[in-house]
């Protein structure tokens, strides 16, 4: 994984994959500001929920101006705008089919010589950038 889809990653988790990003591209970002090169974009996000977002990620965005060596600078695209004007970026999904292998990993210490998984699998699929 390069370290542009790592930060990826980790801002998805931190937010907990509610709205896709993808790093900006020349294509579709247009101006010229410093930071340009390390624009995060944010879609589908409503303007109240901008301020918050900011919020849950404060010490995630410390630690990537700190990694980088200056801030990374945020693009929010609210939900009437993603689909005005970046649906192209998204695929619809008429129906999907999960296959491959899912893998648990139990720590060790739990009672009895086999562990024992209870309770409900919950899969959440969200359509990414």
């Amino acid at each position: 994984m390069s370290k542009r889809e790592e930060v990826l990653q980790r801002l998805a988790v931190a937010t907990g994959f509610r709205y896709p990003l993808r790093w900006a591209d020349d294509r579709t970002t247009l101006g010229d500001y410093d930071g340009r090169d390390l624009t995060i974009e944010v879609f589908n996000i409503p303007s109240n929920r901008q301020r918050a977002f900011f919020g849950e990620l404060r010490q995630l965005r410390r630690e990537l101006e700190d990694e980088f060596g200056r801030p990374v600078p945020f693009v929010f695209h609210t939900p009437e705008v993603t689909a005005r004007h970046y649906a192209h970026l998204f695929a619809e999904l008429r129906g999907a089919e999960i296959t491959g292998i899912l893998t648990i990993v139990l720590a060790p210490g739990g009672v009895g010589e086999t562990p024992e998984l209870a309770g409900h699998l919950y899969v959440l699929l969200e359509r990414a950038a």
